[in-house]
């Protein structure tokens, strides 16, 4: 298990990430996932995988994302309930157990 991001520099907000950082971190992002593989990319925020996916409903395990062989779960959102942030935390906790 490895934890990374694609823009390697410090904001104090997501909004000051320029688009070309993203354009610029994807292709490493992606080769360091080639090289260890790992079986989930765990997104913190859905706006962290939009900028690589576009846009796209829900979260957890969204069907037809996959980076560089892996899955892709998508975190719920800080203000979604914990009514309906719980089946898809499960979700996750089902597969790795």
């Amino acid at each position: 298990m490895g934890f990374t991001d694609i823009v390697k520099r410090p904001t104090s907000r997501a909004t000051d990430v320029r688009p070309e950082e993203y354009e610029h971190g994807q292709p490493l992002l992606e080769g360091k996932l080639e090289r260890y593989r790992p079986a989930v990319v765990i997104f913190t925020f859905k706006a962290s995988a939009t900028k690589l996916f576009g846009s796209f409903y829900g979260n957890g395990f969204v069907p037809g994302l996959q980076l560089a062989h892996s899955a892709v779960y998508v975190m719920p959102g800080p203000f979604q309930s914990a009514d309906s942030a719980r089946p898809i935390l499960d979700e996750l906790a089902a597969y790795f157990s």
